[in-house]
């Protein structure tokens, strides 16, 4: 097995109802390196995977079974163990806007370099979650300090693209306040800018079950543009191979100063509203200045006074006084610029703000991605508002770079809107077209990759201070096939497991991916011993063939506990088929019906049945004829 994954959910007796659901008290296994004896888990020395099976660093399990069947309540669960963990490690983190849930009873246990690790709540008191390593066969604590969250957990990344899913309005029995949605533990981890502390991120966002597509569908783009680009020096791959078919060709750039303009405006109208200080007319204008300076005198940059220049140094300025506002717990110096600040602007808190700007330019994590991104822009002047190819963009790219920048920050930055440009493989002659026009279905695979790599991307740039440090990830994916073509299942795991070793992370020591499933394609890329079979509640294990590489129709009917592999409205129009030829009954209509039949052993029933039946009907039809013509004769011969 790889050197990380979750290896078990244990189900304590106790839970509510609510969170429990149709689950069992009992254990649920997502692979078999350890099985359980005596009700204690022991190392499975036949378990068959190598460390390296599904790739470096990486391991993969799923969940199957029908709807109903406790998929989304066993993660869930999951999710709920993390989320009061995080409450007791995080406590005095304020950026960790976090809810605790009562009512859960339960055990979770992964493995980090052949060590177990165990989370266990008992009581619904929040000193009484565990966090504990299994050493020389004793249960050793682990302090509750958020630097040990780092060091012995993982961060969780749940992609679920479900309607339905994660509706805070459907969890009101564990709203910490009843007649509040917002003390739903949901939101602690759907609304949060905590620089990933926390260790857990939902995706999309939903606000009360609603999902902005039109907000989603633009942050998932900017997420794959930054992923277009990578360090040479890294040997990284860069994400321009969409898929099998198309490839980015160019991106078309303009100047978006208006919407810019918005957000700035609209951060200094809050500033202004919620301060209880009067401001001059021109303080907004100097405290801009001010910034602008500061960072000026860092990296010295074109002046060139014109509409990208003006635009870039109002973004920055925005963009330095959001960060305090947003990140006001994790940086040092944020407070220099925090609304509920009443401190005189004198020289002692301008000398504050000076160190809060030097503070965030030696922030390397995602942070101050869009900072450095403008910054590089107002030192290089490397992008104007036009079209360029990938090629050139990227040419323009190295000319410009130097030892202090990454490929990553020369990107376009945020004042600019950018249009990908498409085109087909092998077709040079057809002209590229907008991103826009490729089905949902490929938006979404390219969206649902691109976001997981954003977010271990992010994951991998933080530099270990006064922040957690995760080096462990797991990727949790619930209706893992929504939107997509078989073929588009068929290929994912595949897809995905490359696209990650391809993006070559330095510091992500183990990725687990969990897919929760109906997809016979995702399946047969799965081995048996790491399918997790659920029905109604329990695990099971009724398949006895293994699911790798394995038929499609055999996993259809087996794991996926069918009861037939026919569509129910077929099954029954069949059914019907072979009555009314049991009854004697055919016409011509029946004769058409039988025919459109694809099954070939059942169609071949049903003609055989119908021909002699025909057969017989005729027969019967030429003996009630001649017996009609003796009639005649006899009666003539009188």
């Amino acid at each position: 097995m790889a050197n990380f994954s979750i290896i078990a959910l244990r189900v304590l007796s106790g839970n509510s109802s609510n969170i429990q659901k149709i689950l069992k008290e009992d254990w649920y296994l997502f692979n078999q390196s350890y099985i359980v004896e005596n009700d204690v888990l022991k190392k499975n020395e036949n378990y068959p995977l190598k460390d390296d099976f599904f790739g470096k660093k990486i391991s993969i399990s799923a969940i199957v079974g029908k709807n109903g069947s406790g998929k989304s309540a066993l993660i869930d669960i999951i999710l709920r163990m993390i989320n009061n963990l995080a409450y007791r490690f995080l406590l005095n983190d304020t950026s960790a806007s976090l809810n605790w849930i009562k009512g859960i009873r339960a055990e979770l246990y992964f493995k980090i370099d052949d060590i177990l690790y165990q989370v266990q709540q008992t009581k619904d008191e929040e000193e009484s979650i565990l966090f504990q390593k299994y050493i020389d066969n004793e249960w050793i604590p682990i302090s509750e300090n958020k630097e040990n969250l780092g060091e012995y957990f993982y961060y969780t990344i749940l992609m679920n693209y479900s309607l339905y899913a994660l509706n805070t309005l459907e969890y009101k029995e564990e709203w910490e306040d009843k007649e509040t949605e917002d003390t739903c533990w949901l939101n602690g981890l759907f609304h949060k800018n905590d620089g990933y502390q926390t260790p857990a991120v939902l995706n999309p966002k939903r606000t009360k079950g609603t999902i902005d597509i039109s907000s989603e569908n633009k942050l998932a783009k900017d997420r794959l543009i930054s992923l277009f680009f990578n360090d040479d020096k890294n040997k990284n791959k860069n994400f321009t191979d969409i898929n099998e078919n198309y490839t980015v060709h160019s991106l078309n750039i303009t100047l978006d100063k208006d919407s810019v303009k918005r957000k700035y405006d609209k951060i200094i109208k809050k500033w202004k509203d919620e301060c209880q200080e009067e401001y001059e007319d021109d303080f907004f204008d100097n405290l801009k200045e001010y910034i602008i300076k500061q960072w000026n005198e860092i990296y010295h940059f074109k002046s060139k006074m014109d509409e990208e220049y003006n635009t870039a140094v109002l973004y920055l300025t925005y963009k330095t006084i959001s960060i305090a506002q947003t990140y006001d717990s994790i940086l040092d110096h944020s407070a220099c610029l925090s609304i509920k600040n009443n401190q005189d602007w004198d020289e002692k808190r301008y000398l504050e703000l000076n160190l809060f700007i030097k503070e965030i330019n030696t922030d390397k994590s995602h942070i101050a991605f869009r900072i450095r991104r403008t910054i590089a822009f107002l030192e290089n002047r490397h992008i104007k508002a036009k079209n360029y190819t990938i090629e050139k963009f990227a040419s323009s790219i190295k000319k410009k770079t130097k030892n202090k920048w990454n490929y990553i920050d020369m990107v376009p930055c945020p004042i600019f809107k950018t249009e990908i440009l498409l085109k087909e493989k092998n077709k040079n002659d057809i002209k590229p077209y907008p991103w826009e026009r490729i089905s949902s279905g490929e938006h979404q695979l390219i969206y649902m990759v691109s976001s997981i790599l954003y977010h271990i991307r992010n994951l991998n740039s933080i530099i270990k201070d006064q922040r957690v440090k995760y080096k462990y990830i797991c990727i949790i994916l619930d209706e893992i096939e929504l939107y997509f073509h078989p073929e588009y299942q068929r290929q994912f795991i595949n897809y995905l497991i490359n696209c990650i070793e391809n993006m070559k992370f330095q510091h992500i020591e183990g990725i687990n991916i969990i897919a929760a499933t109906h997809s016979p394609f995702i399946l047969s890329d799965i081995p048996k011993c790491n399918v997790l079979f659920l029905k109604e509640g329990r695990q099971c294990d009724e398949m006895q063939e293994d699911t790798f590489g394995a038929n499609i129709h055999s996993l259809l009917q087996n794991a996926f506990f069918l009861n037939g592999t026919i569509g129910e409205f077929a099954k029954q129009r069949i059914n019907k088929m072979f009555k009314q030829l049991y009854n004697g009954e055919i016409d011509e209509n029946l004769y058409t019906e039988i025919k459109l039949v694809s099954e070939p052993f059942i169609r071949s029933q049903l003609l055989k049945l119908y021909k002699e039946l025909a057969l017989c009907e005729a027969t019967n039809k030429e003996i009630k004829t001649l017996k009609n013509r003796i009639e005649k004769l006899e009666k003539a011969n009188q």
